[in-house]
């Protein structure tokens, strides 16, 4: 498996797929994909999630078993002004939206009322990030003007396994080799994407290889690398908070006051740091390098176990390493834990002050 991301992939949640969220999660885990974005339809799809399910998305959280979520939507075109089936106040709390006609909510039209369907909902709607399965035969477009409104607004182009093979959009095969013929020309950035209703069909895209392969489309155009996925979120403003490249590693440990203050989430764990800081070690003429790795979190969050931790594992590999506790150079250890004092005046008004 070479591409290490998808995009589009459903749950039971969008009423006709047969894999949970954490099912999804899991086998991506099992099958080395890196990135899994899930985006279930939009709610004017039947038996689709109520718009609160979006509103409350940001509840997953953004890295689980060592793979990296992103929260998106298969938001639906409603009409050919452009509108989706998304109230504006919820689409800047998702990370991305894959826009798709589908039968149910947009029945099909002319290429003049397609086009001008989607032209309209790409100028109207700043979250867009991804076209999805424009090869259906069902809704003819004018692929050119389409390939090049999103060239220039740097939105990919799915290249959709699901519509290739014909399991669903039949017919869609040779639109879809047109599609990229167009996007190799024009320079257009695509993903390859499953459309996976189940866990089993997840980063699965030989049918889509096959096209590429047979038109020699270049690579550097497929974002679905994690490491060039991410930089074109970044480029756009968005997944600040994700970082694939930085050798300054910062580890977050932050904890939810609403249910225990020792209830620890770790945005990323040891072993995702460990990966990450040895391929960069190994990769790179370290000799005449230092490397920082700054660790912070709350008091007795398991900062200062991480640290050693590391550094044992450092040492290891015969890489010097040192710890240098930065609240020494604020209060000494004995003022920070003052046994005179009790231990929430410690923490909030000489350990934070």
């Amino acid at each position: 498996m070479n591409y290490l991301s998808d995009l589009h992939t459903h749950s039971i949640v969008s009423g006709h797929g047969y894999s949970t969220l954490l099912e999804n999660i899991n086998y991506c885990k099992e099958n080395g994909i890196k990135i899994l974005g899930t985006s279930e339809h939009g709610p004017n799809m039947p038996g689709s999630p109520h718009e609160w399910y979006f509103h409350n998305i940001q509840n997953i959280p953004r890295i689980i078993n060592d793979i990296l979520i992103l929260r998106g939507c298969e938001a639906n075109i409603l009409d050919t002004k452009g509108n989706l089936d998304l109230d504006p106040f919820i689409i800047p709390r998702l990370d991305y939206l894959i826009l798709s006609f589908h039968e149910a909510v947009f029945s099909p039209n002319t290429l003049e009322n397609n086009t001008k369907a989607l032209i309209n909902a790409i100028n109207k709607h700043d979250n867009i990030e991804i076209l999805g399965h424009l090869g259906n035969p069902h809704y003819p477009i004018d692929y050119e003007l389409i390939i090049k409104l999103a060239t220039e607004k740097n939105i990919l182009i799915e290249i959709n396994n699901c519509s290739i093979k014909g399991v669903s959009r039949k017919g869609s095969a040779d639109n879809c080799k047109y599609i990229a013929t167009l996007c190799q020309k024009y320079g257009t950035k695509i993903i390859l994407t499953s459309d996976a209703h189940i866990c089993f069909d997840i980063g699965n895209y030989e049918y889509s290889e096959n096209i590429l392969k047979e038109i020699n489309f270049p690579d550097e155009l497929i974002m679905n690398y994690p490491e060039k996925l991410i930089n074109h979120f970044h480029q756009k403003g968005k997944l600040l908070d994700v970082d694939y490249t930085n050798i300054w590693v910062i580890l977050r440990a932050c904890f939810n006051s609403y249910k225990n203050l020792n209830t620890i989430y770790m945005i990323w764990n040891e072993e995702i740091l460990m990966k990450k800081l040895f391929n960069k070690l190994i990769n790179d003429d370290s000799s005449n390098k230092i490397y920082i790795i700054g660790i912070d979190g709350l008091g007795g969050s398991g900062k200062s176990t991480l640290a050693n931790s590391l550094k044992l594992q450092l040492q290891n590999f015969n890489y010097p390493s040192y710890i240098l506790h930065i609240d020494d150079f604020i209060h000494p250890k004995c003022i920070r834990y003052d046994n005179s004092k009790k231990e929430w005046d410690c923490y909030y008004n000489i350990q934070w002050r």
